[in-house]
Parts: C-alpha cells; structure tokens; sequence
C-alpha cells in the first residue's frame, strides 16, 4: 500500500471517528434535562382524649353531710379538670336514693307508721352550681348541665348545697339519703 492510499485511510479513519464523536456530543446534549427530588416529612395522625379528673385526681372518696338537724346548710365544691387533649361538653346524672334510719320516739310522734321512706330526700333542698334544684328526692330525675364545654386543660368548680330548711319536723329523725353522682364528659 502506498502513503497516499495510507493517508486516505487515516483520513477517512479520523473523519469517521470525528462524525460519530459529534453525533455522540449532540445525543448526550439532547438527553440531558435538570432534576430534584423531595420529599415530604413523616406525616402521623393521632386521636385525641377526654380525661375527666374530679378534685384534681379521680377520687373515690364520698362527700359526706351528717348530723344535719333543721336549719343547717352545707356547701362543698369540687374542682373538675379536663386533663385530656379535646373539648368536652360537661353533665351530671344523679342517683338518689333514702332509707328510714329507725324510728325513734320524737319520730312516731309526727309519723304514726315509720314506712321505711326517707322523709329526708323530700325535705333536704339542693342548689348544683347557683341553681336550685328543690328537694333532693327529686334532683335523681334530672340531668344537669353543669357549665356547657369544658376545654381541653380547663378547670371548673362543682358546687353543691345541701340545707335542711328550719321548718323540717321530726319525720326526717334517724333518715338517710344517698346520692351518687355520674359526671360526663363528652366531644362536642
């Protein structure tokens, strides 16, 4: 083979070389394009929670009114916290109930049948929170509001008085009365 005819080759070996790098530069222009990625951070989901509290802690322990004779009058107040999360609307529900405690001499003299009642329930009046509710033994057929919502973290104070009016006989001697009270807290 000749130079000249080597030379061609080479020639036409770079041309080639020289064709297929461009078509590669403009390929890889063509393809390329900007990118980014994100994401978003963990997204959770959680229930809320009403915790009623009575006293600052749940507390089992009775309020008590004894030794009442006519003319006493007593106030306890109870403070309620909502120690959950969400608002809660809150009520009470009483459960009222008496019993004849005996029946003494001084009581027989008004009430010639000693009949097992609780005289008491009917003379024992109540106020819940400022609002007079009339006699105890009507106060279990009522549902109360005791303030509307309470806020998650709020407190409330739950007041109850109890008097025995001055006009009370001798019937009410020895009798018992009993009160249980189902406070509620519900999402509004």
């Amino acid at each position: 083979m000749t130079v000249l005819q080597k030379n061609k080759k080479l020639a036409a070996g770079i041309g080639v070389a020289a064709a297929a790098a461009a078509v590669l530069a403009v390929g890889a222009g063509t393809y390329a394009s900007f990118s980014d990625t994100e994401s978003i951070p963990q997204t959770t989901f959680a229930a809320g929670n009403l915790d009623l509290q009575v006293g600052g802690t749940v507390t089992t322990d009775p309020l008590k009114f004894e030794n009442f004779v006519p003319g006493d009058k007593a106030t306890r107040t109870i403070v309620l916290t909502n120690a959950g999360s969400i608002a809660g609307n809150l009520s009470v529900k009483f459960t009222v109930n008496g019993t004849e405690g005996g029946c003494v001499e001084p009581e027989t003299d008004v009430e010639t049948t000693c009949d097992g009642g609780s005289e008491l329930l009917e003379q024992l009046l109540v106020k819940v929170n400022g609002q007079d509710y009339g006699s105890l033994g009507t106060l279990g057929t009522n549902g109360i509001p005791t303030g509307g919502t309470l806020a998650a973290g709020a407190k409330q104070d739950f007041t109850i008085v109890v008097e025995l009016p001055k006009g009370a006989k001798n019937d009410v001697m020895t009798d018992t009365a009993a009160v249980t009270a189902e406070l509620t807290l519900v999402q509004p």
